[in-house]
């Protein structure tokens, strides 16, 4: 049996209003403060109702027009017109708590109060609003959720609810991964006479061990397994080697994260070319682990950027600002990757472990896209020496400290 659901939604109104939270704030003041005069729900969905200003006794004229569960025109007498006025807001948060769909159509007014009426105290029991935050009356079904997360697909942004409604993936290659939890808690580490020796030994692994790591974790990006906790990825070789700073802003993480695929269709699109996608790289110590975005060829990876910061310029715009990972080759007007930034030792970090010899480093924009082509550096080679070494030297020491 099919689900009804309600004309109007929580996700009806914050979409609409995306660009407008103000509207909703005084719409949601608006229909607390029981300005709404009158509501029609025409069949389909759509409305008509009456809205009491907020500062003088004056009605304004609302139409909404709905499909679906999608706001597509609305229309009111204020001043604003048919901007996305808080009247409108209020219509929809109205009819979004108190309406639910029917075949016909239903009209509500706000009961008049005689003027004569008597005002006479009540209990703050009596008057105070629901604390039940249910939006529906009835059990929530698989439905439900998978309506409520197609819905918060179509932001086209991160969300937490998002995150907890999207299905579990399994988790497949444990067999192939020691973890540091795992060696610590082994009777052949407390058997061990030279205990840093037998971390290391342990997080060993063989080629065969290798690819099946890298094909058990491909998608590794929405499936946070185990392996990351027993390497550092190359996100961290800048961090190691100088100064970065490894703290980003919510919005440039969820930008990216969303944008990304974006990126890589218009990519493929303008290349022909197909991206494989990739898992976790370990290298043979088991010390370091990288994750390319993709692989293009036997020999070239595909790494792609969406930087928040050039999210309404081009590329060539953003190259401008100093502090941007990508400069103007002033004898050659191109674009290069600043090998001071990052960006430059995390592609040299999966390039060595992959075994690829070149990069294609795709930066997108709204406005832009561009594909760089980046070599593997012999001269940086020697920093997966002082990875390691420092893993040895510094890291390990503090872990075994700790688990003692």
């Amino acid at each position: 049996m099919a689900v009804a659901k309600e004309p109007v939604t929580f996700f009806t109104v914050t979409s609409y209003f995306a660009d407008f939270p103000k509207s909703v704030k005084r719409g949601l003041n608006s229909y607390n403060s029981n300005k709404v005069v009158n509501v029609s729900v025409l069949a389909g969905g759509s409305l008509k109702g009456k809205v009491q200003a907020s500062m003088k006794n004056k009605v304004y004229e609302v139409e909404i027009h709905i499909e679906g569960q999608e706001v597509k025109a609305s229309t009111c007498s204020c001043a604003i017109g048919r901007a996305k006025c808080h009247h409108v807001a209020a219509l929809l948060i109205w009819t979004e708590k108190n309406c639910t769909r029917t075949d016909v159509e239903c009209v509500w007014k706000r009961p008049t109060t005689p003027k004569t009426e008597e005002i006479t105290a009540k209990k703050v029991s009596v008057i105070a609003p629901s604390t039940s935050q249910a939006g529906i009356k009835r059990p929530v079904t698989q439905e439900d959720r998978e309506w409520a997360l197609s819905s918060l697909a179509r932001l086209d942004r991160f969300t937490g609810l998002g995150w907890i409604l999207s299905p579990e993936s399994p988790q497949t290659f444990d067999q192939h991964v020691k973890t540091f939890d795992w060696i610590l808690a082994s009777s052949s580490y407390g058997d061990a006479e030279d205990k840093a020796l037998h971390i290391l030994s342990s997080l060993a692994v063989s080629p065969q061990e290798k690819e099946a790591i890298e094909r058990a974790t491909v998608g590794q990006a929405e499936k946070p397994y185990a392996v990351k906790r027993k390497s550092y990825p190359p996100s961290l070789f800048k961090t190691l080697l100088g100064q970065y700073n490894l703290k980003q802003g919510a919005h440039a993480c969820d930008w990216g994260i969303v944008h990304e695929q974006k990126a890589k269709k218009e990519y493929m699109m303008r290349t022909g070319v197909t991206i494989q996608e990739k898992g976790v790289f370990l290298s043979d110590s088991g010390l370091l682990g990288g994750s390319p975005d993709g692989m293009v060829s036997d020999d070239c990876i595909i790494e792609v950027k969406c930087p928040y910061s050039a999210r309404k310029k081009t590329i060539i715009q953003a190259a401008e600002a100093k502090d941007f990972f990508l400069q103007v080759n002033e004898g050659t007007g191109l674009l290069t990757l600043k090998q001071t930034h990052y960006y430059w030792h995390q592609i040299q970090g999966n390039l060595y472990l992959t075994g690829a010899g070149t990069c294609h480093l795709v930066v997108w924009t709204p406005l832009d896209l561009v594909i760089l082509l980046i070599h593997k550096d012999p001269a940086w080679a020697n920093n997966i020496t002082v990875l390691e070494t420092f893993y040895k030297d510094c890291l390990l020491p503090h872990i075994l400290s700790a688990a003692n």
